[in-house]
């Protein structure tokens, strides 16, 4: 039975009530009518208020039938070591059959998964716990069949569906335990403080929440861990929130073929199941330091992308054979992918960036570059507003974050708030690929075979790499009318450009 083993999960000061925990856990353990009996002699004795005394026995009582609560739920996460030493590329290939027989997906994406899976029994040694997001396009993909499968792998399985910020760390608080998360998409969408929560357990140094409690009767700051695995599914997850995904291990999922077939996870044998939480349990017991010690290098990946896979290649490196190579195969494949979703602002420069061009413009009205946006009735602005055109603060509260503000600028013979293509000049080349006039490298190149993955793929951006590919439209040519280079006088900064008609 668990027991209280301080004071200060009852709200006591520990130098005057650390002598009486052996006293309160006794206590709280008696049943209510004997506790009756001895209160008051108790009290005296020890020269406090009957008050006080009843007080922290209730909270003793409370924490212990938590402490029975966790002990249920442990019993399902009962797992044993493997009675002997494991070897890593044999647990990581059986890992690997389990999940081939009951999911279908790229092989790139079972690879990741079963070194994933092999992670959670080895959060204790890890400083960065990368999420799992499984993701498709559509329903009927196997993204549950997935997060099931490895449920059943992983160390502390808790499994949800619509799971409050509240219960999510406080579950991590008090059980440790791999959170698997499904249909994430159809509540994290406007659920800020959810997809925070999540973030911070990112890196160790930073995986708590803090709040205010009450204890004692007195309103105190407790800091709450969110540091453990989680994998999450959900349809189009990947650009739910890019905050998410720079995260994750990003596992592509797709609809089965007719002729692809795998077995039912619902009737599956569970045996197979214990027994590799079994050996991922002793190989973990065996490796974990060597773990924590490997520093994995991946040239072609770069800031958090690096930090996301080098467990995942700790993990490789540790199994041997063929998996260093799987990995890091994976790693180009997954990673290239997700960087052909571009972020919601990463579209909007690209957008902007493309009108400047298709206009030979240097500058241009705040009301053009909206009716640009705009054009396309099916296109991302036209409908960013809760269905309805993006409108100009929008579009101003996004290009803040960059440092990038509308100004006063004359067209013709009246003034209004445009946008200067110099302003953009720093951030595209930053921020999006094949900057104007930067000749930078817009997208990984085409390899000739799947298994050659992405080797091109670099974490330096290299120059004159590729055709221009902003030859998409024909030039729009203005009518405008030449004017003066500056108004003088008046002092305001208020540029003289051309006026489109």
């Amino acid at each position: 039975m668990n027991k209280i083993t301080s004071f200060d999960q009852i709200g006591g000061k520990a130098d005057q009530l650390n002598p009486l925990l052996e006293l309160v856990n006794s206590l709280a353990q008696l049943h209510p009518l004997e506790y009756d009996q001895k209160r008051k002699e108790i009290a005296k004795e020890h020269n406090i208020r009957i008050s006080t005394l009843d007080e922290l026995v209730t909270k003793a009582r409370q924490a212990l039938e938590e402490g029975e609560k966790t002990d249920e739920q442990f019993k399902e996460w009962a797992v044993a070591p493997w009675s002997e030493p494991v070897d890593g590329r044999q647990l990581l290939d059986r890992a690997l059959e389990i999940l081939q027989r009951y999911v279908i997906a790229d092989i790139e994406s079972l690879w990741a998964a079963a070194a994933w899976a092999a992670l959670t029994w080895l959060t204790d040694h890890a400083t960065v716990l990368p999420m799992a997001m499984i993701t498709a396009p559509e329903k009927g993909c196997g993204k549950s069949v997935l997060l099931d499968v490895l449920a059943a792998m992983v160390c502390r399985p808790l499994q949800g569906g619509s799971i409050t910020q509240s219960a999510t760390f406080r579950s991590i608080e008090l059980w440790k335990p791999t959170l698997l998360i499904d249909e994430a998409d159809s509540f994290m969408k406007e659920n800020e403080a959810m997809r925070g929560l999540l973030n911070s357990g990112h890196t160790r140094g930073s995986a708590y929440k803090i709040l205010s409690e009450e204890i004692g009767g007195k309103l105190q700051p407790v800091k709450f861990s969110t540091w453990g695995a989680k994998a999450i599914a959900g349809i189009k997850l990947e650009t739910l929130d890019s905050t998410l995904t720079s995260r994750s291990i990003v596992l592509p999922m797709r609809r089965k073929k007719p002729a692809e077939q795998t077995e039912s996870f619902r009737h599956a044998d569970q045996g197979p199941f214990k027994e590799i939480q079994s050996m991922f349990y002793r190989w973990a017991l065996d490796n974990g330091q060597e773990f924590s010690r490997l520093r994995p290098i991946m040239p072609e990946l770069s800031n958090r992308d690096a930090d996301n896979w080098e467990p995942l290649l700790a993990i490789a490196d540790l199994a041997a054979g063929d998996w260093p190579d799987r990995m890091r195969s994976a790693a180009r494949k997954i990673v290239c992918k997700k960087e052909e979703t571009p972020s919601v602002d990463a579209e909007l420069l690209n957008d902007i960036r493309e009108i400047f061009e298709r206009l030979h413009a240097e500058r241009l009205p705040t009301a053009k570059l909206m009716e640009e946006l705009i054009k396309d009735d099916l296109g991302r602005w036209a409908t960013y507003n809760r269905g309805n055109a993006m409108h100009p603060r929008q579009l101003a509260g996004r290009l803040a974050a960059y440092g990038i503000r509308s100004k006063t600028i004359r067209f013709g013979v009246s003034t209004s708030k445009g946008y200067e293509l110099s302003d953009f000049s720093d951030v595209f080349e930053r921020y999006i690929p094949d900057s104007i006039g930067g000749g930078v490298l817009s997208e990984t190149p085409k390899q000739t075979a799947i298994d050659a993955g992405c080797s091109n793929f670099l974490s330096e951006t290299k120059h004159n790499a590729v055709v221009d590919k902003n030859d998409r439209s024909e030039a729009l040519t203005a009518n405008c009318y030449g004017v003066a280079d500056k108004i003088g006088g008046s002092g305001e900064d208020i540029q003289i450009v051309e006026e489109f008609i």
